[in-house]
C-alpha cells in the first residue's frame, strides 16, 4: 500500500523551509560560497534531499533572494495605511533595516542573484508604491524636496556596515546613525542641496545588487 501523498507534500515543505533558515544563518557565517554539504548536515538532511528540494545552487540563492523579497512586501504592505507620508519614509527605512538586521546573509544573496540572473528584478513591483509616499512627504513638506525613492532605496544598505560590530555597539551605532539619517531626510531651511544628481532605479539596481560592467542591467543590454 503507497504512503499518502498529503504528508509527503507537507514534509517536503518542512524540509524546505528547514533547509532556507539554516542556509541563511549559515551563508551569514561561512560566506556566500560556503559548502551545500555542510549545510545539508547543519540542517539534519542528506545532501539528495537538499538537491530535490534545490536542484541547482541557483534555485537556492533564487529561493532566498524570493524570500528576502516577500520580506520587503511585508514592509510594504504594513506602511500603506500610515498617516503621513513622513511616517511611511520612517516606516520604510526602518523595516528595511530590520531585515538586514534580522537577516545579514542578504546583501550576499542579492549580489549573487544578480550575478546567476541579470535580470531578475522583483523590485520593480515596489517602484510605484515607493514613488506615491515620496511624493506624498514631499507634498506634506516632511521630505526634503531633493531626496528621490532611490535614494531611500540605498539607505538601509549604507547603514548596514555597522552590523558587523558586536553588540552593544552595534545597537548604539545603529540608533544614532538612524537619527542622523532621519533629521537629514527632513526638510529644513538649513539643508544644503545635494552635491549630485539623484540615482535612476538602473543605477540604485545596479549598486544594491553588487552589478559590474560583467554583468549590466537589461537597459544597459538593449
Amino acid at each position: 500500500m503507497s504512503a499518502p501523498t498529503r504528508p509527503l507534500r507537507r514534509d517536503a515543505a518542512l524540509n524546505r523551509e528547514r533547509l532556507l533558515d539554516e542556509a541563511e544563518r549559515y551563508f551569514a557565517e561561512a560566506g556566500i560560497d560556503a559548502s551545500l554539504h555542510e549545510l545539508a548536515e547543519r540542517t539534519g538532511v542528506g545532501i539528495g534531499t537538499l538537491y530535490r528540494r534545490f536542484p541547482t545552487y541557483a534555485d537556492l540563492i533564487r529561493a532566498l533572494y524570493d524570500r528576502a523579497a516577500e520580506r520587503i512586501d511585508v514592509v510594504m504592505t504594513e506602511l500603506a495605511d500610515l498617516d503621513s507620508g513622513w511616517d511611511q519614509v520612517v516606516a520604510f527605512l526602518d523595516g528595511n533595516l530590520a531585515i538586514l538586521v534580522d537577516y545579514p546573509a542578504t546583501p550576499a544573496v542579492l549580489h549573487r542573484m544578480s550575478e546567476l540572473d541579470p535580470d531578475y528584478r522583483p523590485g520593480v513591483r515596489w517602484e510605484e508604491a515607493v514613488r506615491a509616499f515620496v511624493a506624498r512627504a514631499h507634498d506634506e513638506g516632511s521630505l526634503r524636496e531633493d531626496v528621490t525613492g532611490t535614494d531611500l532605496g540605498m539607505l538601509p544598505l549604507a547603514m548596514a556596515s555597522v552590523l558587523r560590530f558586536p553588540q552593544p555597539q552595534r545597537g548604539v551605532a545603529l540608533a544614532r546613525y538612524r537619527r542622523i539619517t532621519l533629521d537629514g531626510l527632513r526638510a529644513s531651511e538649513a539643508t544644503q542641496p545635494m552635491p549630485t544628481e539623484p540615482f535612476t532605479t538602473d543605477d540604485l539596481n545596479t549598486a544594491v545588487h553588487g552589478r559590474t560592467a560583467d554583468h549590466p542591467t537589461r537597459a544597459e543590454r538593449t
